[in-house]
């Protein structure tokens, strides 16, 4: 699944709800599935240059969700929403491939 949204500079912040929302969305979904919740842990990549950042959710060291902020040609920002829970199976153990 992918969703984008196209803001002005400097507005980002009427979007950190929804990524947020999106972010906690994917933890409880894969936690509610599951009779022990796996460990999650987020990280986020920033790129100097151009101010581009990804952050991305990881359930046992697989990539779950991704939020990607590009700014494009004429200083706008996309956020784009990735959803990587499709091939996920769960068992009473955890999280397989």
């Amino acid at each position: 699944m992918r969703t984008r949204f196209h803001i002005n500079t400097g507005e980002q912040d009427l979007v950190q709800k929804q990524i947020d929302d999106f972010f906690q969305e994917i933890i409880q979904t894969i936690g509610i599935n599951n009779d022990h919740p796996p460990e999650f842990d987020m990280q986020c990549l920033n790129f100097p240059r151009t101010d581009d950042v990804i952050q991305i959710l990881f359930c046992k060291e697989k990539p779950v969700a991704i939020v990607t902020y590009t700014r494009n040609q004429s200083n706008f920002i996309d956020i784009t929403f990735f959803k990587n829970t499709d091939e996920i199976k769960t068992n009473p153990e955890g999280i397989t491939e």
